[in-house]
């Protein structure tokens, strides 16, 4: 029988079993959640969580899901893509568990976290949301709060200020704020803040730059290393459709028709479908594919791959993982092409955008106009693609008049 706490309101279930392992991530004895019991009351072994804010009770159904995460934490196993897919948000990762942490989130601010994730995830969808409670739980932890009380202007301020210091751009560190202020707004409405203390804060804006692309030279260069090191297709369809980098990851051969030269772009991040025309260099790189991966189900199939020695084994139906195309595909490209390197930091497939980049820009100039280039790029608003319209322009006569 566990032993009763002091401060454990009258009816509350007791705290979770946890393994000595888990108890390091999420247990009493950790430096943030050391006195999350008399703050936010205990978790109890139940499918529910009961939260003590003021006078008024927050119920979350996520403690079973806190202790399953927590099993999966002690076998490492936990991600989007882990063996307990009914959890609709993992809580915790490895990596995100060690990273910059001046301490370890509480329980009953994970529990709020995961309730959060709950009720906005029809309305913003699951990698919206993932990524709106990984900027909250790196806010939580940073600013060292374990209450929503705690939740205060100066610490929202604080935290963009570092930020910033860190070198994060004035947009990603603007995202970072938006996702505190839902969590705000979900506070309020369920009775753990009166007020939402994010609005109203002021940040700079963000400076508009023209985009990084490659000249022709380095296009070339870049598609002959991708051919030295059995990255050619990969590359040539990047530079000849703009794709995005996980789009090419999850790009199927069903949905690749070469008689007509088109192929169809289901996942995207507008959330709607588009159609790319195929130019015969794109043609060409997948009939390439075709004769190493046609078998298997998606364009570019996983399995094992070493881009630094220029050699792979690519026969797994199941599309290459995001660390490879990530990390590894682009190794020899920023060794060789110093561009590739000066991509802004922080964001998984920055590389892969530069050659979008360099798609978009070489149709300007090419003369296609800027809202069929919107439509192929998947872009939801024309103003989106009107940062490539001055890269097209030329020489102008009606500079002579001056």
């Amino acid at each position: 029988m566990p032993k009763p706490a002091k401060n454990r309101p009258e009816g509350a279930l007791p705290p979770p079993t946890l393994t000595t392992h888990a108890r390091r991530h999420v247990g009493p004895t950790s430096r943030v959640g050391a006195s999350h019991d008399r703050q936010l009351g205990d978790v109890g072994p139940d499918s529910h969580a009961v939260g003590i804010v003021g006078s008024s009770p927050i119920v979350s159904k996520s403690a079973g899901a806190l202790r399953e995460t927590s099993r999966l934490v002690n076998r490492g196993s936990v991600g989007t893509y882990g063996p307990k897919k009914n959890l609709i948000f993992p809580l915790f990762s490895r990596v995100d568990t060690w990273r910059e942490r001046p301490g370890i989130v509480a329980d009953g601010m994970e529990a709020l976290l995961a309730e959060f994730a709950e009720v906005n995830a029809l309305a913003a969808g699951r990698h919206q949301v993932t990524h709106n409670v990984t900027s909250l739980r790196r806010f939580i932890r940073c600013q060292g709060i374990h209450a929503p009380g705690q939740i205060t202007r100066p610490a929202i301020c604080r935290h963009l200020g570092e930020l910033l210091k860190l070198g994060l751009s004035p947009k990603t560190v603007r995202n970072h704020h938006g996702a505190i202020c839902l969590f705000c707004r979900f506070l309020m409405d369920h009775g753990g803040l009166s007020g939402n203390p994010s609005t109203g804060i002021q940040q700079a804006k963000a400076e508009k730059k023209p985009p990084l692309y490659l000249d022709e030279a380095e296009c070339a260069r870049a598609l002959e290393i991708a051919r030295e090191k059995g990255l050619y297709a990969e590359v040539a369809l990047a530079v000849n459709t703009g794709m995005r980098m996980n789009e090419l990851r999850l790009l199927k051969w069903g949905d690749v028709d070469l008689d007509r030269r088109v192929l169809l772009v289901r996942k995207s991040k507008s959330k709607r479908p588009r159609t790319i025309p195929l130019n015969r260099k794109a043609i060409i790189a997948l009939r390439f594919q075709r004769r190493r991966t046609g078998r298997f189900l998606h364009v570019f199939a996983g399995g094992r791959g070493n881009c630094a020695f220029g050699r792979g084994t690519w026969g797994r139906n199941h599309p290459r993982r995001t660390n490879w195309w990530a990390t590894e595909a682009l190794t020899p490209l920023r060794a060789k092409i110093g561009k590739f390197s000066q991509m802004p930091k922080g964001s998984v497939g920055r590389g892969w955008h530069l050659l979008r980049h360099t798609f978009a820009t070489r149709a300007v100039r090419a003369g296609i106009p800027i809202y069929q280039l919107s439509k192929w790029l998947g872009h939801a608003h024309v103003t989106t693609t009107e940062i490539y319209a001055h890269l097209g322009q030329g020489y102008d006569e009606l500079i002579e008049r001056l």
